[in-house]
């Protein structure tokens, strides 16, 4: 029947997501070996592992690759303010470390090439989810208009957790009711039309020609790195109206559009939790 079918359908699709989960959780554990391998040989005290990072820094750096991609894909790349200093500011392509504000900088243990990953992961898709929504406005208005800003908040969560949320002002998930947003963490979704076109640019590790969308794996992936070690990753949409403190210019009142929280743990003694 059917049904029957249809359930057969479900069984296949939940194996191979098992599957594939299982191969990238072993693919990223070798590759940390490999990376803490060698940086214990270069001399490096921790190895891949990154002790006393400055989360901050972590942070500009992946913005600023996620903006030189959006530019570079679509010509213009919107405006990311972090609310968590004290005052806030827009980060420029010119920004350079010296320049970053160190009020609201906060150190923990973590792998950062993982860490930038997911981010520019997340901060790409936030990019390029409000210039669509810009372009959809010069449509219906005929004038040039400004990419809504990108807002950045980074907090403490009592003495174990780091959240940082990101939120966009672009198109958000249009099919939440069709489970828009827990399809964005499954395999094979991608907001790219022409994610399979693309592979030959996966060739290329100039970030400049990463695409901004591709095979649809970005997020899970993402996901995945902040759980091996008790980290995580949600997203969420967003009504209009909320309103944020900016340190520099009072409230600012958010469109509608999507927030993505980041979870990292800042015990140093934390290992994987094995899931």
């Amino acid at each position: 029947s059917s049904r029957n079918q249809s359930d057969h359908m479900i069984g296949n699709l939940s194996i191979q997501k098992t599957l594939i989960e299982s191969f990238l959780k072993e693919r990223l554990g070798i590759q940390l070996l490999c990376d803490h391998y060698i940086g214990l040989n270069k001399g490096k005290p921790g190895g891949g592992i990154s002790v006393n990072c400055c989360f901050m820094e972590v942070l500009t750096d992946a913005i600023l690759e996620a903006k030189h991609v959006c530019d570079a894909n679509l010509g213009i790349a919107p405006d990311v303010c972090i609310l968590s200093r004290s005052h806030s500011e827009s980060i420029h392509d010119n920004d350079s470390h010296d320049s970053r504000n160190s009020a609201g900088d906060q150190h923990l243990t973590l792998v950062r090439p993982w860490v930038h990953h997911a981010l520019v992961e997340v901060l790409k898709n936030a990019m390029a989810s409000s210039v669509e929504r810009n372009l959809l406005q010069e449509s219906s208005s005929n004038n040039r208009v400004i990419p809504p800003s990108i807002y950045i908040r980074v907090k403490r969560q009592c003495d174990q957790f780091l959240t940082c949320e990101i939120m966009d002002q672009g198109v958000g998930f249009n099919n939440e009711a069709d489970g828009g947003i827990d399809k964005a963490f499954q395999f094979t979704q991608s907001s790219s039309g022409e994610r399979w076109e693309r592979l030959d640019e996966q060739q290329s590790y100039a970030m400049v020609r990463s695409p901004l969308g591709s095979l649809g794996v970005g997020l899970t992936l993402s996901q995945m790195m902040l759980n091996f070690f008790g980290g995580d990753l949600f997203l969420s949409c967003r009504s209009g109206g909320e309103q944020v403190e900016d340190d520099g210019s009072g409230l600012v009142t958010l469109d509608s559009g999507c927030n993505a929280t980041f979870v990292l743990c800042t015990d140093p003694t934390v290992q994987e939790w094995g899931k």
